[in-house]
């Protein structure tokens, strides 16, 4: 039995009914045949078979344009068809970089596109031949999206030559780089960016700085929508689905991924119907169900909310839009430590994402930071991985669920008790960090490879300071239980009212929250009959 069994084929052949134009693909494989090889060929041998419109054609080595090969590289390469792009894999797309693959093939048939309209005329524009790498890995879950958009720009504009390169299979190029996190991204051989990027903060690092009013230079008639939903994860997307069920037209708005928090969370095992369940594959099953009503912008930051008399204006990073009412449904953001050294080893050490950088650190001393659900969550996954790690709580008590204690402690990771970080040490990447015990006072240097922190959340609330919704006093937005907050027809929900940060509370306050929008927008309740 082979490695892409009937499932995957049938689900392949789905994905692809659509393609408009033939793809060609070229596919290098090295000589060493390993786990990798055989995947490799394999899904590449079954691609025509899925669809008539995909080929391939195997390549030796001497076939490799020199320009796209290293001596060091021993795995696969994968070049995109180069009639119509410059743009490359190099590695084996097996787990999130699978993904990549599919829509790579999506794009280049001209099925679907990743980048807007604007988007693709500034990029158009670019005269001077630029290259853009971007370093990925299969556990990471924002790898593909910001590959993607490279492979998009290519496809507009063939001066862009795009290099995608998957790290765990070229280790030596990933060390030479110091890349200790991912995605992340190279314009020119310049890091640009350390995780994912917008569609606008993608195209600016493309076509350089100042000139962030090119995108905003015209506006356009209003779009117009009932309810504006800002942020995809679990409320948002709820949110949406209540919403069109009842008849209410719907913007959905999200500046990074879909899924939110839910996305790098390894395992959930208390959402109602599902055992034990990825978070990938949860947040796909919540994304599917609202496509079939409403399509969501993918990285199109909402910058501004306007309250103009009986309607909202929403400025986004792509358009204008007028809405008549407005859903707030944009998370919280993992806290700092605010220590010295955190920002500049950030992606050199520090990282706020275990399943993202976790396998760096196979056979490593990492410390965690942490006492909560999310930190014991990423302490076991790192254990399990091959990590040798260490957690550092500030309390002589953990916070997490009993379930996820039980878990930790069977595992037996070690903690240091009653300490907390002061500064993060080293020279091109960590090395030290200092920590003290808030007990004895005493100070201690412990020599590290990575320093993963899970300390929290900071709620995302500029947009409803600038509407003047109240917040509570750690900032969290204020609403009812109907999620209505003080200002008409501005509602809240998910992580960013606060309270229990559980998936089914998020998805349960979305609900609510687009049910009191279809009430007020049919009956406002503050006006006079």
């Amino acid at each position: 039995m082979g490695i892409i069994d009937e499932k995957i084929k049938n689900s392949l052949k789905e994905s692809f009914l659509i393609l408009k134009e033939s793809v060609n693909i070229k596919v290098f494989l090295p000589e060493v045949k390993d786990q990798f090889y055989e995947y490799t060929k394999e899904i590449f041998e079954v691609l025509p078979e899925v669809s008539e419109k995909i080929s391939v054609k195997f390549i030796s080595k001497s076939d490799v344009p020199s320009n796209l090969i290293d001596e060091e590289i021993k795995c696969p390469i994968i070049i995109f068809d180069d009639e119509k792009l410059d743009a490359i894999f190099v590695g084996t797309p097996i787990g999130e970089e699978a993904h990549t693959l599919v829509n790579a093939i999506l794009i280049i048939s001209g099925t679907k596109q990743f980048l807007n309209e604007k988007d693709a005329s500034l990029i158009s524009d670019i005269k001077k031949e630029t290259v853009v790498e971007v370093y990925v890995s299969p556990t990471c879950p924002y790898c593909p999206q910001q590959a993607i958009m490279a492979i998009n720009a290519s496809l507009i504009n063939r001066n862009i030559k795009t290099r995608i390169i998957e790290i765990f299979e070229n280790k030596e190029i990933a060390q030479k780089k110091a890349i200790r996190s991912v995605p992340v991204t190279y314009v020119d051989n310049e890091q640009v960016a350390i995780g994912l990027q917008s569609n606008e903060e993608f195209v600016l690092s493309l076509i350089g700085k100042g000139i962030q009013e090119l995108l905003h230079n015209e506006k356009e008639k209003l779009k117009e929508f009932d309810l504006t939903i800002v942020g995809a994860g679990p409320a948002g997307l709820s949110a949406a689905i209540y919403a069109r069920r009842s008849g209410l037209s719907v913007g959905i708005f999200e500046s990074e991924m879909v899924g939110g928090q839910v996305l790098t969370t390894p395992q959930v095992e208390n959402y109602p119907g599902f055992i034990s369940i990825s978070g990938k594959s949860l947040v796909d099953i919540l994304t599917q169900h609202v496509l079939n009503y409403v399509s969501i912008n993918i990285g199109e930051e909402v910058k501004k909310i306007n309250k103009v008399e009986d309607y909202f204006e929403v400025i986004t990073s792509d358009d204008f839009y007028k809405s008549k009412a407005i859903l707030l449904a944009t998370g919280a953001s993992k806290k700092r430590l605010n220590v010295p050294g955190e920002t500049s080893f950030y992606g050199k050490g520090v990282s706020y994402c275990a399943l993202c950088d976790g396998y760096f650190y196979k056979g490593k001393k990492v410390f965690l930071v942490g006492g909560g659900n999310t930190a014991l969550t990423d302490a076991i996954y790192l254990k399990n991985v091959g990590a040798d790690i260490t957690l550092i709580h500030r309390r002589d008590t953990l916070r997490a669920e009993k379930y996820l204690q039980d878990s930790f402690f069977k595992l037996g990771i070690d903690i240091i008790w009653n300490s907390e970080v002061k500064e993060i040490l080293g020279k091109d990447s960590v090395e030290f960090i200092k920590i003290v015990n808030n007990v004895t006072g005493e100070e201690q240097t412990l020599a590290l490879d990575g320093l993963f922190i899970a300390v929290g959340y900071m709620p995302n609330n500029s947009l409803a300071k600038d509407l003047g919704v109240e917040l509570d006093e750690e900032g969290y937005i204020k609403v009812d239980r109907n999620m209505r907050t003080n200002v008409h027809r501005v509602y809240a929900a998910g992580d960013i009212v606060g309270g229990e940060k559980q998936i089914v509370v998020a998805v349960s306050r979305g609900a609510i929250a687009a049910t009191s929008a279809f009430e007020d927008i049919l009956t406002p309740y503050w006006v006079k009959k």
